[in-house]
């Protein structure tokens, strides 16, 4: 029922960045709708059990989940001004890359979950998107409002977002000793991030349409 769900939200959130796409003013909103496709298309197959080879997705689990790190992360990072704070943690995110590479290929295996290297990846994605928040807080102009900005509504479901799935993977563990109280949490976790996510990029992709060019 969960996924069934998520997915209808992503959907919604794809029809609406596709009708808002013309109008869409800040190059960056562009990229996603064509990332929602993926990620819809990826989920569809993914409970299709396309995926699966000797029993288990979580080979493609580990790509899906970089490519989500590498996209939002190279997203929020196009926002800001500072371009050292950009270079930075870009290259924080390349060495977080090569972490997971080595972890999912050499330590923990292709065909098991690298849930260290992704805990990683969000604990960084938290850090850039609070820091995203930080300078938009810091360069506000108090004779506008807030919610009339895009990446704030962007940066605030991605906050959400991470947070979820970085406590989700911290408790990755509870998978093996309590299986039973896992699957609550990650259906708990998963619709309340998805709600919060989907609904913030729907509201994000209207201001879009009349936002000018901003970085923080």
């Amino acid at each position: 029922m969960t996924d069934y769900l998520s997915i209808i939200l992503e959907g919604l959130a794809l029809l609406v960045g596709l009708i808002s796409f013309n109008k869409i003013t800040i190059g960056r909103y562009k990229l996603l709708p064509p990332y929602l496709a993926i990620i819809i298309s990826f989920e569809i197959c993914n409970m299709m059990g396309l995926f699966a080879y000797q029993r288990t997705n979580l080979w493609v689990m580990n790509i899906a989940i970089t490519f989500e790190f590498l996209f939002f992360g190279a997203f929020i990072l196009s926002a800001y001004r500072n371009k050292k704070e950009q270079r930075i943690f870009g290259l924080i995110m390349l060495a977080v890359l090569l972490y997971t590479v080595i972890d999912v290929v050499w330590v923990k295996g292709v065909f098991k979950l690298g849930y260290h290297a992704i805990v990683v990846q969000y604990s960084l994605l938290i850090v850039i998107v609070c820091r995203l928040f930080y300078n938009m807080m810091q360069e506000f102009d108090r004779g506008t409002s807030l919610a009339h900005d895009p990446d704030f509504w962007v940066s605030t479901g991605l906050l959400f977002f991470f947070l979820a799935e970085f406590l989700f993977f911290a408790s990755f563990k509870l998978a093996y000793t309590h299986p039973d109280t896992f699957s609550a949490l990650f259906k708990v976790i998963k619709t309340i991030a998805n709600f919060i996510l989907y609904s913030c990029l729907i509201v994000s992709f209207l201001w879009a349409r009349r936002a000018k060019k901003i970085s923080y």
